[in-house]
């Protein structure tokens, strides 16, 4: 990235090189270099862990191609990469065959952030830090021995199912909260509902959301016990159902209603170990419970930018 270098009285010296970072060692681990003001604008933009390293991964291959980048800053760079594609659908550094380069103009970030559909996409996102707040609270549960359910493999799957959750994508994160919203606010009382995501990419994490209200007749100890049951019920037999699935998250709560309390249970399935009497049990449970016998599968598209036609 080529930057307008400054001459010591503070004018810009046109007869210079510009201020150039690049690679600084081909032959070693790519370094980037970033200001102070450039690395707050990219976390704060890129603020899931898959966004921010998709993005490195991606400009690191840029700079150490042979394709010649002259742009006036990091952020007009970033802006330019969330607004292409490559052939894959994802963001990239796309360069026409016809060019040598990308060149970007001052200001380019600046346009970027005025569109219409950057400001949607900023608007529809605020639903997705639900999902934030939902890896945010079973963190501190667990960081504090807090769960309602405390032993070490409890604790360890709670670790790999907040892994698989932070490693989901801004917008995916959107669609997710979504459906639990609908899932954890328009359930009736006395009735239980679920719903299940499978994911995009093969390899994808499935979840199995739950919601579960308290019987009047069930203690709450009850309660939880029942649910924390059910959850892994239903978890069994989506690895039953789709064998195809290596990791499985499930989430319980009960209905979440204005001024009344919630709870939620977290519950992970490493669906690589399959035995045999695993698969007997998934299947006596589908039997036993109606899991998944009548389902209702639809495909859902979410636009990263929501007035964007592609």
């Amino acid at each position: 990235m080529l930057d307008s270098s400054l001459g010591s009285n503070g004018d810009t010296a046109g007869d210079s090189k510009p201020f150039t970072v690049g690679d600084l060692n081909p032959t070693q681990t790519f370094v980037h270099v970033l200001t102070e003001s450039t690395l707050d604008i990219i976390l704060k933009t890129l603020d899931t862990i898959v966004d921010f390293i998709s993005y490195l991964e991606k400009k690191e291959s840029l700079f150490r191609s042979q394709i010649q980048v002259f742009a006036p800053g990091e952020e007009d760079l970033l802006a330019y990469y969330l607004m292409s594609l490559n052939e894959q659908g994802a963001h990239d550094f796309p360069v026409k065959k016809d060019n040598d380069g990308i060149v970007l103009a001052e200001g380019f970030w600046k346009n970027f952030c005025t569109r219409p559909e950057r400001k949607d996409q900023l608007q529809q996102n605020e639903i997705s830090y639900l999902w934030d707040n939902l890896i945010q609270r079973f963190s501190q549960h667990a960081l504090n021995s807090t769960q309602y359910f405390t032993n070490h493999t409890e604790l360890t799957n709670t670790e790999i199912g907040l892994r698989l959750m932070a490693s989901e994508p801004r917008t995916v994160r959107r669609l997710i909260a979504k459906g639990l919203i609908d899932l954890f606010t328009n359930t009736p009382d006395g009735t239980k509902r679920t719903k299940y995501l499978k994911p995009i990419s093969p390899y994808g994490t499935y979840y199995v959301f739950l919601c579960l209200p308290q019987p009047e007749f069930a203690s709450y100890d009850e309660y939880r016990e029942v649910r924390g049951r059910l959850i892994e019920a239903f978890c069994l037999v989506v690895k039953y159902k789709f064998p195809e699935a290596l990791d499985i998250v499930g989430i319980a709560s009960n209905p979440q209603r204005p001024n009344q309390g919630s709870s939620e249970d977290l519950y992970y399935l490493d669906a690589r170990k399959w035995s045999d009497e695993q698969n007997n049990e998934a299947a006596r449970l589908q039997q036993d419970l109606g899991i998944l016998t009548e389902t209702n599968f639809i495909h859902i598209k979410e636009n990263e930018y929501p007035d964007a036609e592609t």
